[in-house]
């Protein structure tokens, strides 16, 4: 690596550490609590014992179950036909109206 890449690689890094900064903005209006800690508590114990308390750092809504409408032998089904009849898309392509279009 010559010293012209070096020196620009540099200014490159150091001009992006820019783009990284960040002005921290301190909310100091008061909070006040809608519910007590006695409620809170009492919700916590309730889920305890209905089996939804969720663990700590998990999302707190549940995804609802993905309902498969074709089996796994009808998609295979499915695949084998478009590769005996050459319209069968390598991974990563979109088939659009008028061409594939390669995703990255």
């Amino acid at each position: 690596m010559n010293t012209t890449q070096l020196i620009t690689l540099s200014l490159v890094a150091f001009a992006s550490t820019a783009a990284l900064a960040d002005d921290i903005t301190i909310d100091r209006s008061p909070f006040v609590s809608v519910t007590t800690r006695a409620d809170v508590k009492a919700e916590v114990l309730q889920a305890r014992t209905q089996g939804t308390l969720l663990a700590a750092g998990e999302a707190s809504r549940k995804e609802a179950p993905v309902q498969v409408a074709t089996s796994r032998e009808a998609v295979r089904a499915e695949v084998r036909t478009a590769n005996r009849t050459h319209t069968l898309l390598a991974a990563g392509e979109l088939l659009t109206p008028n061409r594939s279009v390669r995703m990255n």
